[in-house]
């Protein structure tokens, strides 16, 4: 257990974090006050603070004992005070320079700034400020960074006002002979803060060179990662110039010929798509563990053959074929399961931050962010939850069409063997439904009957926009608005999308058939069905593939699901 040291928390800068053998990356339990400590402690400290020299220990009593004064409301402000100088004065006494700065030394002048600022201190904060700008202004050839944590500290107290030209003018030169030498990547977090000062001293033509800059970098980096096949990078640099460039005011543009370079960028960022289509299409073809698929290709047809000769009519023979007779509730839900098997993965690897990711369409377009997993933060914390959630779609995704190949498939083509399914056949399921409205019984037919016949392209084209219908349908019968009205008073019906986020839609689905609903239809990171079929965006494979096969099988699940609403997952 230590004590970790946060600055920029003004309130409670103090945390204890604990670190065991089995999270060498420590889990932070809460911050530590002032009054944890007994008054006897707090006595003692106070009486041998003035007898310590080493400056570490005495700015963190000192501190602790201005935050146990504060905290507690005494009215003698000066004995507080006093506290905070003894503990700013410790704080700074630590010489600044690149052995010592990045070695907890920027942490100890953030806290003693902030310190002058909650005291109003004015006389000591300039002196301080003073000082970090003459550090600024040193020359450090054995550290790339010195000086860019050295201005991200004055930026980021707001002292550095007086300073801020000749600040955008040093980082300026840095960024320029870093950039020539290829750094491109330290390049930019040196323009980054280059540019956020030109902006605070409305030089605007020097903001426009910072831009320019960028965009090049960024064009340059991206010509030669195309040049090295690497389309992936390639792409998203070349957007990342495009999107640089068009924040560039079009007074401005035929100075540097920036059109010129937008419309080269396209037609690269176009090139390049080109080459992901290819890319991805090479990777949907293969199929690995051929052998162990095959294995249960058999299984599942055999399991199919046994259950069709006991089966006493066609819907107790689909019952078997979606699996809702395996339903078993004491399994748990499949959601927390993912959910648990995405994170026990990440912490297997020992990897404290999982980094964010972006998806892809087949035509190489980047649909979908997911920001990485940082287990230093709860769970629940709402870029987590975020990463978590993504994580889940892109393991459920690869489940479902394990699921299609290994069973679905074989068993349709054992179940055809023994059933034949003809238009009424398939027509009595959908009107004895409680999810199919009675106005589409005859559509869902059809698009049912095409998946039996093998014609998944056909059978997601009918069904997929009747499925969507049937949940609307679902929602209205429970009294619940699925119309949105726009400010112009036109109403218009809510999508998929936005049915599958009302906190309602719980009263059709159990969670686990929300998150495969989500999976398959809606999400970017999923297969994104859905959309995808609204906008045309599916080829003649991607309508027939593995994704569609299972929409396929789901959509027939949930028509002859034997349930009370909600219905159930089968996983």
């Amino acid at each position: 257990m230590v004590l970790a040291f946060n600055p920029d928390d003004i309130k409670n800068p103090f945390q204890i974090k604990k670190v065991t053998l089995q999270d060498s990356q420590g889990q932070y339990s809460g911050p530590i006050y002032s009054f944890d400590f007994t008054d006897a402690k707090i006595t003692f400290f106070a009486e041998i603070l003035d007898d310590i020299e080493e400056p570490y220990l005495k700015a963190r009593l000192a501190d602790l004992l201005w935050l146990h004064y504060k905290l507690n409301k005494y009215n003698d402000k000066p004995k507080q005070h006093e506290y905070a100088k003894q503990a700013i004065e410790a704080y700074t006494s630590h010489k600044i320079n690149t052995q010592t700065w990045f070695n907890n030394v920027d942490k100890c002048w953030n806290r003693a700034i902030r310190l002058c600022l909650q005291i109003k201190d004015d006389e000591t904060k300039n002196e301080l400020t003073d000082r970090l700008f003459a550090a600024f202004n040193q020359d450090y050839p054995d550290h790339k960074f010195m000086h860019l944590s050295l201005a991200q500290l004055l930026d980021k107290l707001k002292i550095d006002e007086k300073f801020r030209t000749c600040i955008a003018i040093k980082l300026w030169d840095i960024s320029c002979l870093l950039a020539l030498d290829n750094d491109f990547s330290n390049a930019k977090q040196y323009l980054n803060l280059t540019s956020k000062k030109y902006k605070q001293i409305s030089s605007e033509h020097s903001w426009m060179n910072c831009l320019v800059l960028d965009g090049l970098m960024s064009q340059s980096n991206a010509y030669v990662c195309f040049s090295k096949n690497k389309m992936i990078v390639a792409n998203d640099l070349y957007n990342e110039a495009l999107r640089i460039y068009k924040q560039i005011p079009k007074s401005y543009r035929s100075e540097y010929a920036i059109d010129d370079q937008i419309l080269e960028i396209e037609e690269k960022i176009a090139e390049t798509r080109t080459a992901l289509s290819y890319e991805n299409k090479n990777i949907m073809n293969k199929h690995p563990d051929t052998q162990h698929i095959s294995e249960m290709m058999k299984v599942s047809a055999q399991y199919m053959k046994v259950l069709v000769e006991h089966a006493s009519d066609i819907k107790t023979v689909l019952l078997a074929f979606t699996l809702q007779h395996e339903v078993n509730l004491s399994q748990g839900s499949r959601t927390e399961s993912l959910a648990k098997h995405v994170q026990a993965l990440a912490r297997r690897n020992n990897i404290p931050k999982l980094v964010p990711t972006k998806m892809r369409d087949s035509d190489g377009r980047t649909i979908a962010k997911a920001p990485g997993i940082n287990f230093n933060k709860d769970e629940n914390d709402f870029e987590n939850h975020k990463a978590i959630r993504a994580a889940m779609y892109e393991l459920s995704y690869d489940e479902s069409n394990y699921l299609v190949k290994s069973y679905i498939l074989p068993a349709l083509k054992q179940l055809k063997e023994e059933h034949e399914f003809t238009f009424s056949k398939v027509e009595l399921l959908c009107k004895r439904s409680n999810f199919v409205p009675d106005d589409r019984a005859q559509l869902m037919t059809c698009g049912l009957l095409y998946g039996f016949q093998h014609n998944f392209a056909q059978a997601i084209y009918l069904l997929v926009p009747q499925f969507e219908n049937c949940v609307r349908i679902q929602l209205q019968k429970r009294n619940i608005n699925t119309i949105h009205t726009a400010e112009d008073g036109i109403e218009n019906e809510k999508s998929l999308n936005k049915l599958m986020e009302l906190d309602q839609i719980e009263k059709i689905f159990d969670q686990d058939v929300i998150f495969e609903i989500k999976s398959i239809f809606t999400e970017p990171i999923g297969f994104n069905m859905r959309n995808r079929l609204a906008h045309g965006l599916l080829d003649d494979g991607e309508s027939a593939s593995l994704s569609s096969i299972y929409a396929w099988w789901m959509i027939l699940r949930l028509v002859i699901s034997p349930y009370e609403l909600p219905h159930r997952s089968v996983w």
